[in-house]
């Protein structure tokens, strides 16, 4: 398929064949995700308990990763999410878990990102912020006053992303959870109070 693509432009078609031979055999293309947790189960969570300002932020997430995404109400075709918003949602589900926030590195190394080189550091920096701004535009339309984050803190691996509302953050953490794809979520480290 690859050499079908290139076939026609002699250069590229030159590139492709020695990377074939040359470099693909070097490579080690074993996948850096860690497997969803084998022990969870989802939480079940009352829609009609929650008010007016909480009910819009839940039909707002409902709205993005289960009908935007066409999932069933379970969340269980989360495994053909693209993976901007498996990102999204892997993120919030972090940020949210954490009472204290989680840094950047966390983040990245649960996305799979290697943050071996300078470039693969940058990459995984502007794609954590590419989806909090997601989220917050999110936030945003579902009414949210004053946005969800916290200022971010500190820099590079260090710097940490905090909800803003406690109460919030275990409502969004409580969401996430709430859905099959929660097993993509990584147990908290610190507590959930």
């Amino acid at each position: 398929m690859l050499l079908d693509a290139v076939k026609t432009d002699p250069v590229e078609l030159d590139k492709l064949e020695s990377w074939l031979s040359n470099e693909l055999p070097e490579k080690d293309f074993q996948v850096i995700l860690k497997p969803p947790r084998a022990d969870f189960t989802p939480v079940r969570i009352d829609y009609a308990r929650y008010g007016e300002k909480n009910r819009a932020w839940l039909d707002i997430l409902n709205d993005r990763f289960i009908e935007q995404e066409k999932l069933d109400e379970s969340g269980t075709d989360h495994n053909r999410w693209g993976r901007a918003v498996r990102d999204q949602y892997i993120i919030l589900g972090m940020i949210s878990s954490e009472h204290d926030g989680v840094n950047q590195g966390r983040l990245v190394k649960c996305l799979g990102i290697p943050v071996n080189e300078e470039a693969s550091r940058r990459y995984a920096a502007n794609m954590v912020r590419a989806a909090k701004i997601a989220l917050s535009r999110l936030a945003d339309k579902a009414g949210i006053e004053g946005g969800l984050f916290k200022d971010a803190k500190g820099h590079g691996v260090n710097r940490v992303y905090a909800f803003k509302d406690n109460s919030m953050r275990k409502l969004t953490y409580k969401w996430v959870m709430s859905l099959s794809a929660g097993e993509l979520i990584p147990e908290p480290l610190g507590s959930q109070d």
